[in-house]
């Protein structure tokens, strides 16, 4: 319950209480593609496990395949054809081709692959939360701008460097950036608590079996 609360002041900084609440419900009980975002986890990775990537796609298309934006990104995780390409690049099993930027198992891939590579941009920092922080911050304001705001404030602690983001960028961008981090964790807390209690009463009942068959 608490994590509800905390997901509605994350999400509803100038929003209606009620559509936060329709939108939140409406990603978390998708389970359209949920095969697709365990098809590409990697369950030792903090920044490419199921819940991370579900939340990521739901925050930025609303887990919507055809999505567009002004900005020209595409698909399911909102990913623009020159980062596309680049990926590309360096994973030869990624399709570009136009019906690929619209197909979900293909952009999960890259986006998988993005955040994989952003992590290694920031390659020596620990494997901890201040640096899923900074990768998620990189895929919406990108590495370079986070390097910058990390140099200006002399910090690689998200919670201190992010106050300069609005000098590198602008500080409509920041905190769009900001709220973006925050509203993905909050989004994959809630995905993995409820995949937990769905857990739970079938964890229970196997064991209840078990002890009747004793």
């Amino acid at each position: 319950m608490l994590l509800w609360f905390f997901s509605v002041s994350c999400f509803a900084k100038g929003h209606e209480t009620h559509k936060v609440l329709n939108y939140v419900d409406k990603v978390v009980n998708n389970n359209k593609f949920d095969h697709v975002f365990k098809l590409n986890e990697d369950k030792h990775s903090i920044y490419v496990n199921r819940y991370v990537l579900k939340a990521l796609c739901g925050i930025e298309s609303g887990l919507n395949p055809r999505a567009i934006s002004s900005e020209g990104a595409l698909g399911l995780c909102q990913i623009i054809p020159s980062t596309w390409k680049y990926i590309k690049g360096k994973n030869k099993n990624i399709s570009i081709s136009s019906v690929g930027y619209f197909d979900a198992n293909q952009s999960v891939k890259v986006a998988k692959h993005l955040l994989l590579d952003l992590r290694n941009v920031f390659s020596q920092m620990p494997d901890n939360r201040n640096t899923l922080d900074i990768v998620l911050s990189s895929y919406n304001a990108g590495p370079y701008n986070i390097q910058k705001a990390m140099k200006l404030c002399h910090s690689e602690n998200y919670d201190k460097f992010k106050s300069c983001l609005g000098k590198v960028t602008s500080k409509s961008n920041a905190k769009q950036t900001t709220d973006h981090v925050d509203r993905v964790e909050v989004l994959a807390s809630i995905l993995e608590d409820r995949d937990d209690l769905i857990k739970q009463p079938k964890e229970n009942k196997n064991e209840h079996t078990t002890n009747r068959r004793r």
